[in-house]
């Protein structure tokens, strides 16, 4: 399993790095979660119109492709939400909001691969990443959802092989 300290410090750089025309983080704040009760207590504190960055503990699963060789893939999911109400948004407001949080995410995803291809840095960043399965990556549109609009990725990383 990815270490879940580690994770989360890995998200809060990456929220560091994805920065907009003068220098300043999309996201107000990284927050991690375990589970769809645990994300809406904490989207009840986050106020109408922020993007933040959700990241949910990762699910493992042991795999073995023989007797001798086994490990644990684990699986991702990390949003890109805005908080919004949807009654006072226009059918413009919402394609500026989507057109937006797409942006922000393919941001992310090109942060996560840069960080993954990075061979001259050894931190903890690089290494997470380095382990990113890239042909199990999966990305949503997330219409309010507890309140947000926005997007979710899903993608698996190898943890612990031998």
């Amino acid at each position: 399993m990815v270490p879940v300290v580690e994770y989360k410090a890995l998200w809060e750089h990456i929220a560091t790095l994805v920065v907009d025309e003068h220098g300043e983080s999309y996201f107000s704040r990284v927050i991690m979660v375990d589970d769809e009760p645990h994300l809406q207590a904490r989207i009840a504190k986050i106020a109408n119109k922020e993007i933040f960055l959700v990241v949910v503990t990762p699910t493992s699963d042991y795999q073995s492709s023989d007797e001798d060789n086994y490990g644990e893939t684990d699986q991702g999911i990390i949003y890109v939400l805005k908080k919004v109400s949807l009654k006072d948004m226009s059918e413009a407001d919402e394609m500026t909001e989507r057109a937006l949080t797409q942006s922000i995410m393919s941001m992310v995803k090109n942060v996560m691969k840069d960080l993954g291809d990075d061979t001259e840095n050894d931190n903890s960043y690089t290494r997470i990443l380095r382990q990113h399965y890239r042909g199990k990556k999966h990305t949503d549109r997330e219409r309010n959802y507890l309140g947000c609009n926005g997007w979710s990725l899903s993608f698996g990383l190898f943890t612990n092989q031998m």
